[in-house]
């Protein structure tokens, strides 16, 4: 898909080209909301997309505990039976945090109740646009709701932990996550976010991808590029172009946005 538009000539220009997120486009100081730096030593990740491998065939160490918050992976990611074999494991401890019932809080040890999109602040980055939203709290959260940051917080409470950032608030987080002096962000701060709601990132309307070229070595878009060699990467996937194309050795661009 990302080829199409080079084959027809729609690059360089307003509405042409391949578009799947723009978050890219957005400067903030993520560094700052995950905090990388305080991890004594590297930590394994493993993909929730694979989630089933990962608590199936994953021993050394075996995953013994899961914390599900934002998702239902048992609905939403590949390989559903697989996914149920590991969440069934009665050594394997999971807490899943949500609005009601899901799929996946049917295996949960703890069921946590989340508070929803007008129950707390934060901030929306662009998805397919060039602005972000604050999201300010409309309504209280009813019961034992919290938000997921709170949750953290508590937890963090309870271990003990004595990093002073892991007790930041909200409000402290959105600051520091505009507070990285990148150009997209210029003129922004948080209370001039808070007070209009809404900001269109620092760039030029209307703003075109690759005006200037692209990213590899000849600036051009390339359909075929020998770094994928080494890759082991001939064709899109490692899979065959559907026939219905005429044109051959179908691969993914370098450029993909």
């Amino acid at each position: 898909m990302a080829c199409i538009g080079g084959v027809t000539g729609d690059w360089g220009r307003a509405g042409g080209g391949l578009l799947y997120s723009t978050d890219g486009y957005f400067g903030g100081n993520r560094d700052a909301l995950y905090r990388d730096d305080l991890l004594e030593k590297p930590v394994r990740k493993l993909s929730m997309t694979r989630l089933g491998e990962g608590l199936l065939e994953i021993t050394d160490p075996r995953v013994m505990s899961l914390f599900v918050y934002g998702a239902n992976p048992l609905a939403s990611s590949p390989n559903q039976e697989k996914i149920r074999q590991g969440l069934a494991r009665d050594d394997l401890f999971t807490v899943v945090v949500d609005h009601f019932l899901t799929d996946t809080t049917d295996y949960a040890d703890v069921i946590l109740p989340a508070t929803m999109q007008t129950e707390h602040c934060d901030i929306h980055d662009g998805y397919g646009h060039l602005c972000i939203a604050w999201n300010e709290a409309a309504v209280p959260a009813p019961g034992d709701c919290i938000s997921t940051s709170e949750m953290f917080r508590r937890l963090a409470r309870r271990m003990n932990l004595q990093e002073p950032s892991l007790y930041d608030s909200d409000l402290e987080i959105a600051e520091q996550l505009l507070s990285s002096g990148h150009p997209s962000l210029e003129g922004l701060s948080l209370a001039r976010l808070r007070e209009e709601g809404w900001f269109r990132l620092a760039y030029p309307a209307p703003f075109v991808p690759y005006a200037r070229g692209f990213p590899t070595s000849s600036g051009k878009l390339e359909f075929f590029h020998n770094a994928l060699l080494t890759m082991g990467r001939t064709r899109s996937q490692d899979s065959p172009p559907r026939k219905k194309f005429p044109i051959k050795n179908w691969v993914t661009c370098t450029h993909s946005s």
